[in-house]
């Protein structure tokens, strides 16, 4: 999945953060959607509560808390 975007001065401005210029002559910058990896992040901490509490077909793919963001 491709979270890449082109984004306007404005909108940066907008968002109150900075980006760099993009190579191809359009004025837009390049951002990405955060949104993906914020998903990424919840999945596992569901994964990880899931385990936590005891449910026989829990899913095993990490052994604590502090690995499951590192893999």
């Amino acid at each position: 999945m491709n979270a890449n975007v082109r984004v306007s001065a404005e909108d940066l401005d907008k968002a109150g953060v900075d980006s760099i210029p993009l190579n191809d002559g359009s004025g837009k910058y390049y951002a990405i959607l955060d949104v993906y990896h914020q998903l990424h992040c919840l999945k596992y901490i569901r994964h990880y509560i899931y385990k936590v509490r005891g449910h026989s077909s829990r899913p095993s793919r990490f052994a604590s808390w502090a690995d499951w963001h590192a893999k």
